[in-house]
């Protein structure tokens, strides 16, 4: 038996079964490295002015006593391997033919030059082949037309790879021509559409990096083991309108619906469609709200024995067996979610922005239930000895901040408060040993700022204003101002620099002593420049400043404001070691420090 003919006509046989396509692969064909092509037409006219593009073919032959293997392996010649990688790849063919019934069976390998350039790596010096992997090859005609004309379009966008190899991202950054996108493609045919989700599973994908002149580069091949499709329709159940939206997940052989990231339904086939049965899951993910709303919802599905998803009515849901939900444990967590949500509106916490990783953090929010819903006292590890006292507690494993004013009781145990709604007056003392009051956002610090969970940001300002701008409270907040910079250097949060912004403007409304002028207009122009260059009404300012005979480090900072950087490193050098180190605490050096 010619193995090599018997091979050839395997291939032709089943091409000639499609219209669209057309062999010429021949028999005892002595063209190095090739036996031939596959043509490709646009539509089912096979005429020469129809013809889109056409694939290379190598074919090869082997007898088995095994028909039943998904993949297998051939040795391919190092030689022909790189006569590939310069020609755009080949469709590599190995049929296996029954030694007894002669029954063949197609196996292929989409040898591209991304593949082939991988394949090619580290070969030993007398290595004369390379083994390969193919798998089998797809039985339907629109199953063969797309990976044609996906193997023909991915060739001519990997012409490069014979030049430059295949090269990665941070490779790419460092070429001339910059990369304006990442691309994927996939080529559908009009009879696999309607089920393309499906039909996508597995496939041979590219990733490509496009330069701006259009260029394609392959960074990366991968293949899809599940597909995730939002859906916006409405969840029903009890004729109550619970969700708006949903998750379909596809995977090569089921389908889930999931609800509120943690109700999931394994449907059986078409159950989306004509309505049907499916399997239920539960475990609560998401935000506070969003697992009570999912709770709520789980326990009426489980006791209606339905639910609409979109159009489709889905009926005769079923647990998993042996059942992993129970009832009444959900019913005590919705509890338990509830007291939680209750406790954060107390410890000024926003809820939805607490993070999926406390919210499993059981130890946490129980801290905050006892605390904030049943007043508990509790024992905190703590030197100040002061009766009432204020600062940063860490709890739970996840170490969740939250500024607190505490109370001693006795020893070291403490009625906990949240500090920004707890019955106390904040106050200072001026020079003459006088109290006076102050906003209790003044004795605030840098970590306190960036770290509370529990800080309104929105009310710093508001808060601040209520007080008389006497002298000594310009001071006092203007000490804030620059712990609160601080802060945004390090956390870089919106609404912390929008409350920045309004006191640094307050401040420059006093009408206190030139020099307290000109430092309040050095810290607002300092907190804009963190956003935005200043204009040039700021520059003034600033040249105006340093016209006058003014301390070295305020020049100083006028110069790291004025990007003259020169100007700033002299001065800075030329700073004595006390008045340097003072400075270096200031938010203005971190400015400086990015100059160089």
């Amino acid at each position: 038996m010619d193995i090599e003919s018997k091979a050839v006509s395997a291939i032709n046989d089943k091409i000639a079964d499609i219209n669209r396509l057309k062999s010429f692969i021949t028999q005892n064909d002595k063209t190095p490295a090739y036996d031939g092509s596959i043509a490709i037409y646009k539509n089912d006219s096979t005429k020469n002015e129809n013809m889109d593009s056409s694939v290379r073919v190598q074919v090869k032959g082997r007898e088995t006593d095994d028909l039943s293997l998904k993949n297998i392996e051939y040795p391919v010649d190092i030689s022909n391997l790189k006569i590939y990688l310069n020609d755009g790849g080949v469709l590599f063919f190995v049929v296996l033919i029954h030694k007894e019934t002669k029954e063949t069976k197609i196996y292929y390998n989409s040898l591209l030059p991304f593949k082939i350039n991988f394949l090619l790596k580290n070969l030993r010096k007398s290595q004369k082949t390379k083994s390969i992997t193919l798998k089998r090859f797809p039985q339907s005609e629109n199953d063969i037309i797309e990976l044609l004309v996906n193997f023909s379009r991915d060739s001519s966008k990997q012409c490069n790879v014979c030049n430059i190899g295949v090269l990665s991202l941070e490779e790419l950054k460092n070429r001339n021509e910059p990369i304006c996108n990442l691309q994927s493609f996939y080529y559908a045919t009009k009879g696999n559409t309607s089920s393309a989700p499906d039909r996508i599973f597995e496939k041979e994908i590219y990733q490509y990096a496009v330069s701006a002149t259009g260029v394609f580069y392959p960074i990366a091949q991968f293949s899809l083991s599940e597909i995730l499709q939002d859906v916006t329709a409405n969840v029903i159940c009890k004729n109550k309108k619970v969700f708006e939206k949903f998750v379909i997940k596809r995977t090569n052989n089921s389908i889930y619906i999931i609800i509120g990231e943690s109700i999931t339904l394994n449907l059986e086939k078409d159950a989306l469609t004509n309505g049907g049965t499916a399997i239920i899951t539960f475990s609560p993910h998401g935000s506070i709200s969003n697992r009570i709303k999912a709770s709520n919802l789980m326990l009426d599905i489980l006791n209606e024995n339905e639910v609409q998803i979109g159009d489709a009515k889905i009926l005769n849901i079923s647990k998993e067996n042996p059942s992993p939900i129970d009832e009444n444990e959900i019913k005590k967590n919705i509890s338990f979610l509830e007291n939680v949500q209750k406790a954060c509106v107390k410890a000024g916490i926003d809820a939805e922005n607490i993070s999926e990783e406390i919210v499993f953090d059981v130890q946490t929010l129980q801290f905050l239930i006892d605390v904030f819903i049943k007043n508990e006292p509790k024992s905190l590890e703590t030197n100040v000895s002061e009766k009432e006292s204020f600062g940063l507690l860490s709890i739970g494993q996840k170490n969740m901040k939250l500024l607190i004013f505490a109370k001693n009781i006795h020893d070291k145990i403490y009625k906990i408060s949240n500090y920004f709604y707890a019955d106390f007056s904040s106050v200072m003392k001026n020079d003459n040993g006088l109290e006076y009051a102050v906003s209790r956002y003044v004795p605030l610090k840098k970590e306190h700022f960036a770290k509370a969970l529990n800080i309104q940001y929105d009310e710093i300002a508001e808060d601040v204003f209520k007080y008389k701008h006497t002298e000594q409270y310009h001071y006092n907040v203007t000490l804030m101002l620059l712990e609160m910079i601080k802060a945004f250097d390090e956390t870089g949060t919106t609404a912390l620099y929008k409350a920045i912004i309004d006191v640094a403007e307050w401040l420059q409304k006093f009408n206190g002593t030139e020099k307290e002028k000109d430092l309040s207009d050095i810290n607002y122009i300092q907190c804009k420049k963190r956003k935005e260059p200043i204009n040039d009404t700021d520059k003034l300012t600033l040249y105006r400043i340093c016209e006058k005979n003014v301390e070295e480090d305020i020049k100083l900072a006028c110069y790291i404001l004025l990007d003259m950087k020169e100007k700033a490193k002299e001065v800075f050098d030329n700073l004595d070691s006390k008045t340097k180190e003072i400075f270096e605490k200031f938010p203005i050096y971190t400015l400086y420090k990015k100059m160089f």
